[in-house]
Order: C-alpha cells, then sequence, then structure tokens
C-alpha cells in the first residue's frame, strides 16, 4: 500500500519516494493497479476516497477526455444517496461488480472473438458472475437443480406422459 500523506497546503507527500506528487500522479499509481492511502496530517483521517473522487474530477474536466459522468449519471448518483442503506450499499457492491466485469471483458478484447466469444459462449453465466451475488446474495448452483423441472414430483408427473407419448408415436408409425 502506498501511503501518501496531504499537507495543510494541499500538497501530497509520497512517503515511498519522499517527494511531493500531483493528482495526476495518484492516477498514475491507480492506473498500474498500485493500492493507495491518503492520510491527512492535520486531522490523520483517511481522506483516500476524498482525493480518489478529486483525480476522477480532475480527469473529467480534460478536454480531450470523453465524458464518462455524464450529468445524468451524476443526478442518478445523487439521487440514489437519499436512499438509507443500514449496511453497505448494495449500489456501490452493484457498480464495483458491473465495473470488474467492464474492465475483465476490456481485457479479453485482444484474445481471438474477444468479450463477443465469451458473450456468445455463456452471457448468463458472464451476467450472474458479475452481478449475481447482488441481486441473489445466496444464488443456486447448477447440481441444485434439475435443468427441465422445478422438483422432483414434477420429473416423476412427466416421465408417464413421454412414455404415453413415445408410445403413441410408435403405433403411428
Amino acid at each position: 500500500m502506498r501511503v501518501l500523506k496531504k499537507y495543510a497546503n494541499r500538497r501530497l507527500y509520497d512517503t515511498q519516494t519522499s517527494s511531493y506528487i500531483k493528482l495526476e500522479d495518484v492516477q498514475k499509481l491507480i492506473v498500474q493497479f498500485q493500492p493507495v492511502q491518503v492520510i491527512d496530517i492535520a486531522t490523520n483521517e483517511d481522506i483516500t476516497e476524498q482525493i480518489l473522487l478529486s483525480v476522477i474530477s480532475n480527469i473529467e474536466n480534460q478536454k480531450a477526455h470523453q465524458k464518462v459522468l455524464t450529468r445524468t449519471l451524476l443526478e442518478q448518483l445523487i439521487r440514489m444517496y437519499s436512499y438509507d442503506y443500514s449496511s453497505s450499499s448494495p449500489l456501490s457492491q452493484y457498480l464495483e461488480n458491473a465495473l470488474k466485469f467492464y474492465e475483465d471483458s476490456l481485457g479479453k478484447m485482444s484474445q481471438p472473438l474477444g468479450v463477443w466469444g465469451n458473450m456468445l459462449s455463456g452471457p448468463y453465466e458472464m451476467w450472474h458472475k458479475a452481478f449475481g451475488s447482488v441481486i441473489m446474495p445466496n444464488p443456486v448452483r447448477e447440481d441444485d437443480v434439475t435443468p427441465d423441472f422445478a422438483n422432483e414430483q414434477d420429473v416423476k408427473a412427466a416421465k408417464p406422459v413421454k412414455k404415453k407419448a413415445a408410445k403413441a408415436k410408435k403405433k403411428g408409425k
């Protein structure tokens, strides 16, 4: 974990390199998958999320950058804060899973057929992997369910019907 210290003059100090860094440098660390923690020297509080929001704002305000956080999306996020979540937010879990899924899909673009190959081979499995734990906290395993029938009674009830249908076909030939 890369520890950064924020001083009253709003400068960030990287304890690993013993130098001051900018928000662009924090962005580079994150892009390189280096986890960071930012501590406010005055209060000794962890202000990592505030700094990461500043990094995002900095990126969004670059003219050459295509906006990800549109006005509509920002308004929706603000409205979501009006809901009272007693424990960890299902929205944050959903967004984390969605972005992880998107990030994984981008990485697979360099493979033959890219993400389309995965989508064609199993869209339900990919969707369930990305979002299943948020929507269905206790997902049903494949071996827990009979593929065509909801329960054993349905299976038993359907077998005679299948036999009768098979006998009728034989008689018809």
